[in-house]
């Protein structure tokens, strides 16, 4: 009994020995080995499985564009950075644990003697002694890194750098995480520095392969594409992951072909088809083999290419085929050829990927080039949503598109009256077969629409009556997980299900634009099909604005035809439905000319204001005299315009002669008054010159309340400068003084002016709500102005102290209110700042904040875009028509740019001087215009 006692206790003071001997506060070999074993094959390998499947799941997420550089490192793609966040996480939380149950900070209990070998003292001076743990952070930190937190994989290598410097090799590797994470975060200046500073001070020779595709994708961020293909080169060389050999060889091909080493590409190409990709890769991969290979005919590339997309595997990426052979008859100057198969990418886009964006931006390219502007207006509309905001062209199409929307109703207004013209001028015989073999079109739509909805009703039918007799239990469940996280329209379970869901709904429908529509023919793309046997549309330039041949025939039957007898109707079935908006008669014909004429003359000036195109411009007004030689709506402003173009050209003898026609055919115009003016060169010259100073002045004079001056400044400048891009300003300037007067009909007429004569200015939104609110019974205030009572001290102090702020108009200002806190109830300064927001004129959403600047409370009223918006606030600003300062003594308004603010936030002035105080000379001298003596 004794001898048992005694071994369960010489057991118990063994085992407790041994756990005391490896705890983690004591740091002898034993305890240092036992740790380093757990944390390696315990907790570590877990966090290291959980990192593994995180990057399993990254790569199998990722969707490649392969229209684009593939990545480098999938997580630069924003789309990637969070979709193994779970793993990643459960990586740095088993990271974590081993940090805190298995470091061993403390230091070993023999401290080396002086004499000590230096490896011995190195060992002593070190933060942490377990061998295991530097790489137990560098994993943490590359968890978080591909986790998508930059911030703090930034701080956990930081953290490795300066407490592991003894372990060379993990210190380097962290270093280049760290950059990674810098320049995938835009932080590119910072992660130069350290490849830099790395490359100059040398790193383990391990690394090569991680330093220079990191490096490598640095410079590609940069735009440094052959400085990076080396460095990328090397890192294919040294991976051992099928998934990143086969991207960085494709990367590889498409970077060599970027550079125009179009031989090198195609041997990359080439390396990608023999890794066995997937079948897209594989699939791009020779599809852009036919773009760098010259040593094959165009023919055979397109013979080649056509093969490919009768494959059936090939249906999801026809857009991708036709768009490649379009380029290719492009590069051949074939742009008949080449527009046909980029209708065909477009039209068999099943995707709606980068290659229909492309192919609709190229064709709408190529339409607009040929000044062929109707048919680029859907390209761009279309194409525009669908490239990328950090595209290089996205500005470009973005603009091409604005101004397309704007000169679209014009280009149509031609395009759709000269076809009708053209029609109505037709023999009866030509025009009544015409419309019988669009009338025999339509009605074979019709009857296959009926076909198909009796089909989809008997479909629909079949499935309600499944529908009540299947059991709630065994319907398919709405949502489907496979695991796969990729975009629903990648993750082919969801679009699979959601096709089962759209058929049950509508039945199964054709895949294409406005399936909703069952008679998508129109009357003008079967008329030209009919005339010309195409559908191709003609140049919207004005100079040919119907289908060949048609023009002719509008001119040679320039007066009216006798109109056929015929019984208006809208079937479409009926010849009524295409009669009835023919101009047969003179006042039909002359009503289409006049819109005509109209659309003419606005589109000439999209050309010139919009565009910036003279030539077409000209071309334009040439052809709206051409074909209207008695019109006398637009004819004097054509010839005035002319004028102005011509001679800003320098081509004066041109200009001289529309000058003439001007003067000789409409001399009772407000252009042939002008022009008459021998000085009007001289006129226009000094207004360019002295058209901003003016207004600026004005503007000053205005918000100083100088009445007299904006109003004589107003009178001068409606007399010599009537023409200047400015009116529409110097005339709001005008309207608001007569509200200060009281003067409400003047200002009626002002804005209206503004509205009618400039409608895409500046202001036309302020001025469409003005005219809305006086519709709507409201009127606005009278009132003087408010700038006035403020400090004055020490005038030497100020003027140094005011030199510290910087007066920049165009940046984004905010308006101060200062108020006395002992005397006024911020509460209801606050109130009445919001009603004056939702009563005035002037209404927009505005951020209301009750803040401290400095010694001061404050009531900051932003944002406002320049100090002429926040200017014009202030200039209306009241309190149900009571002065703010008359209803809040002691108040005192500023405006402020965001600048400025910032420095009155930050800077000292003085002990005697309070920021406010400091900024009101500076105030008072720029945005008043004040003398300050």
């Amino acid at each position: 009994m004794v001898k048992g006692i005694a071994k369960y206790l010489l057991a118990a003071a063994v085992l407790s020995g041994l756990v005391y001997s490896c705890s983690t506060q004591r740091n002898t070999s034993l305890s240092r080995n036992h740790h380093a074993l757990t944390t390696r094959y315990n907790v570590k390998f877990n966090a290291e499985q959980s990192f593994l499947k995180g990057l399993d799941q990254i790569e199998k997420s990722y969707k490649a564009d392969y229209s684009d550089l593939l990545p480098v490192f999938i997580i630069s793609d924003p789309a990637m950075q969070k979709v193994a966040s779970g793993n990643m996480k459960a990586c740095i939380d088993k990271c974590q644990k081993a940090i805190k149950t298995h470091s061993i900070r403390v230091k070993p209990d023999k401290k080396p003697a002086r004499n000590a070998p230096e490896k011995e003292r190195r060992f002593y001076e070190q933060e942490e002694f377990n061998p295991v743990m530097p790489s137990v952070f560098l994993l943490m930190a590359k968890a978080e890194l591909y986790g998508g937190d930059f911030e703090s994989a930034v701080s956990t290598c930081s953290y490795i750098q300066q407490h592991f410097s003894h372990d060379k090799k993990t210190c380097d590797a962290s270093k280049i995480y760290q950059a990674i994470a810098y320049y995938i975060d835009d932080w590119l200046y910072e992660a130069e520095n350290i490849f830099v500073k790395m490359n100059d001070e040398g790193f383990d020779s391990s690394l090569n392969a991680l330093y220079s595709t990191a490096y490598g994708d640095l410079l590609l961020h940069q735009g440094r594409t052959q400085e990076a293909i080396p460095l990328i080169e090397i890192g294919l060389s040294n991976t051992h992951r099928k998934v990143e050999k086969q991207r960085y060889t494709y990367l590889l091909a498409q970077l060599y072909q970027s550079v125009g080493q179009d031989d090198k590409s195609y041997s990359y190409y080439k390396k990608v088809t023999n890794l066995s990709p997937s079948y897209e890769m594989d699939l791009n991969a020779r599809i852009h083999q036919t773009e760098v290979n010259h040593h094959i005919s165009q023919k055979a590339v397109v013979r080649k290419l056509l093969r490919m997309s009768r494959n059936k595997n090939n249906a999801d990426y026809l857009d991708a085929i036709h768009y490649a052979i379009g380029n290719y008859y492009l590069n051949d100057k074939d742009t008949v050829q080449a527009i046909e198969q980029y209708k065909t990418a477009i039209a068999k886009s099943t995707l709606g990927g980068h290659y229909k964006a492309q192919s609709l931006i190229t064709l709408g390219g190529l339409y607009y080039d040929d000044e062929n502007f109707r048919p680029a207006v859907p390209c761009y509309k279309e194409g525009n949503p669908l490239i990328e905001d950090d595209n290089s062209i996205k500005e470009m199409v973005a603009e091409r598109d604005r101004i397309l929307q704007i000169l679209e109703p014009y280009v149509e207004t031609i395009f759709v009256q000269d076809s009708l013209q053209a029609m109505a001028a037709l023999p009866e015989e030509r025009r009544s077969a015409i419309i019988d073999s669009i009338i025999e079109v339509v009605k074979k739509q019709l009857k296959e629409e009926a076909r198909k909805k009796s089909q989809e009703e008997a479909l629909s039918a079949n499935e309600e009556f499944t529908k009540e007799n299947v059991k709630e239990s065994d319907e398919p469940k709405a949502t489907v997980s496979n695991g796969d996280n990729s975009w629903y329209f990648y993750n082919e379970a969801s679009l699979k299900q959601g096709k089962k869901d759209f058929e049950k709904n509508w039945g199964k429908r054709s895949l294409e634009d406005n399936w909703r529509i069952r008679n998508k023919g129109t009357f003008f793309s079967d008329l030209n099909a009919s005339l010309n046997g195409t559908d191709e549309t003609p140049p919207a330039d004005g100079t040919t604005t119907a289908p060949d041949g048609l023009l002719t025939d509008i001119e040679a039957e320039s007066t009216a035809t006798d109109a056929p007898e015929f019984e208006a109707s809208d079937d479409p079935t009926e010849p009524g439905y295409y009669l009835k908006d023919l101009p047969f008669t003179e006042e039909q014909i002359a009503e289409s000319n006049a819109q005509i004429a109209e659309a003419m003359f606005n589109a000439a000036k999209v050309y010139r204001e919009q565009m910036e195109n003279d030539d077409l411009a000209l071309r334009t007004f040439a052809e709206l005299e051409r074909r209207f030689p008695a019109d006398t709506l637009w004819l004097p402003e054509t010839y005035y315009l002319c004028y102005l173009i011509l001679m800003q050209h320098h081509e004066n003898e041109k200009a001289e002669d529309n000058r003439h026609k001007l003067l000789t055919n409409h001399p009772n115009t407000e252009q042939a008054e002008i022009l008459s003016d021998s000085l009007f060169i001289q006129k226009m010259i000094d207004m360019y010159a002295h058209e901003d100073s003016m207004y600026n002045e004005t503007y000053r004079h205005f918000i100083s309340n100088h009445a007299d001056s904006v109003k004589a400044n107003y009178s001068y400048v409606e007399a010599n400068y009537s023409r200047s891009t400015l009116m529409p300003k110097f005339m709001f300037l005008r309207a608001m003084e007569a509200v200060k007067d009281g003067d409400g009909e003047l200002f009626l007429r002002l804005i209206t002016e503004i509205t009618a004569k400039y409608p895409n200015c500046d202001l036309k939104d302020m001025v469409s709500q003005m005219l809305a609110y006086w519709n709507a019974g409201l009127r606005p205030q009278g009132f003087n102005g408010f700038y006035e009572g403020y400090v004055d001290i020490d005038s030497l102090m100020l003027d140094s102290i005011s030199n510290q702020f910087t007066y920049q108009p165009k940046e984004p200002h905010l308006m101060v209110l200062s108020y006395p806190s002992d005397s006024t109830n911020a509460n209801h300064l606050l109130f009445d700042v919001a009603l004056y927001n939702f009563t005035n004129f002037l209404i927009r959403d505005y951020e209301l904040s009750l803040e401290q600047l400095a010694k001061h409370d404050v009531l900051v009223i932003r944002p406002f875009e320049n100090a002429e918006d926040v200017t014009r606030y202030a200039s209306w600003m009241n309190f149900q028509t009571e002065r703010p300062e008359e209803k809040y003594p002691g108040l005192v308004i500023l405006i402020i740019s965001e600048s400025n603010f910032k420095l009155l936030n930050t800077t000292t002035f003085g002990d005697n001087i309070t920021p406010i105080e400091a900024y009101i000379r500076f105030y008072r001298k720029h945005y008043l215009g004040e003398e300050i003596e």
